[in-house]
């Protein structure tokens, strides 16, 4: 077997040699060098302060300024909310797992960053699909009303985190489980053993479909007007939202696909080989998607700039900027 199965983990090594321990209770530098766990701690550091601060920004300049309260917006905030949950719940327990070379958290501690993590990533999937989905009936029908676009925009908001919960509780419920993964200082769901009464197969089966599948399916059927109204759209305002829904939608999937696809093939190919530095690399990559929301609405949007500008400059000294107010007051 080129794996070994403990009671709460499953490490990709062969224990013929012996030099497999519990994830647990004794560090993993047999998987890799110290120095690679170090990296990973540092990195995550990194990613847990710039995506709260980013994203932080992003609902203060959305609640502090007017025009940013739009139907986009809302599923916007609610991408910013989704991040933060996971950056602040779920990304420190891997930092520090990381740091000590091994889940000293316990059971306790993967079962809470797996939850967050998948209910983070869940929330942005769904919401992304919410958005676009705004934005093919903007497409299609231009003259629809902001109040009914509100009210789907909520309504959109509320599936999110509905679907959320329903694809991240599970496991929690020993229905499934969450457990580590890759070089053991992270932690996922149960794609890689087939433990009698956890149900394993037909969790991440449901996962996939209707959890991956179907959000998967509605983005691309709404990418299609989005793309279509991009060349004729004649509304700069309309366009560039347009464009920095999808610019949000490719990131994201850039970042989970190949920590997805990874996942796949290690469940359809049970007791196969795998690289443990490989699935860790890709969960990370798939970590780093709460970074860019606000960095893409930052470079994308004009007016969301403007606003940034107003609540940074007010931030740093208490006061409006000059130019702005100056131009709100001057007369015709």
């Amino acid at each position: 077997m080129n794996g070994t199965e403990g009671a709460d983990f499953y490490v990709p090594v062969s224990n013929a040699s012996g030099v497999v321990r519990s994830p647990y209770e004794h560090t993993q530098y047999y998987l890799a060098e110290s120095w690679v766990f170090g990296l990973l701690a540092t990195y995550t550091c990194f990613l847990t302060a710039t995506a709260v601060c980013g994203n932080l920004l992003m609902l203060r300049v959305t609640v502090e300024h007017e025009e940013l309260r739009t139907p986009v917006n809302y599923i916007l905030l609610n991408l910013a909310v989704a991040n933060i949950a996971a950056a602040t719940c779920g990304y420190p327990a891997a930092a520090l797992s990381a740091f000590g070379g091994y889940l000293y958290l316990g059971q306790a501690g993967c079962n809470f960053e797996g939850f967050y993590c998948t209910l983070g990533g869940q929330v942005s999937l769904w919401s992304l699909a919410a958005l676009l989905g705004e934005r093919a009936l903007v497409a299609r029908r231009p003259a629809v009303k902001r109040r009914v676009r509100r009210r789907l925009a909520v309504g959109g908001v509320g599936v999110a985190w509905l679907m959320a919960f329903s694809a991240a509780l599970p496991p929690l419920l020993e229905i499934s489980r969450y457990i580590p993964e890759g070089l053991q200082c992270s932690c996922g769901v149960d794609v890689y053993t087939n433990k009698p009464g956890l149900e394993n197969e037909a969790y991440v089966l449901y996962l996939f479909t209707l959890h991956l599948a179907v959000p998967l399916s509605a983005i691309a059927v709404c990418s299609v007007p989005s793309v279509l109204v991009l060349l004729t759209q004649q509304e700069e305002e309309e366009g560039e939202t347009t464009r920095t829904a999808l610019t949000l939608t490719a990131v994201f999937l850039a970042c989970w696909t190949p920590y997805a696809a990874t996942t796949w093939h290690v469940f359809t190919h049970h007791g196969d080989a795998f690289s443990p530095v490989a699935l860790t690399i890709t969960a990370f990559l798939a970590k780093s998607s709460v970074l860019w929301g606000p960095l893409i609405c930052i470079c994308m949007c004009k007016r969301f700039r403007k606003c940034a500008r107003r609540t940074v400059h007010k931030l740093r000294t208490g006061k409006e900027l000059e130019d702005e107010v100056g131009s709100a007051s001057a007369g015709p």
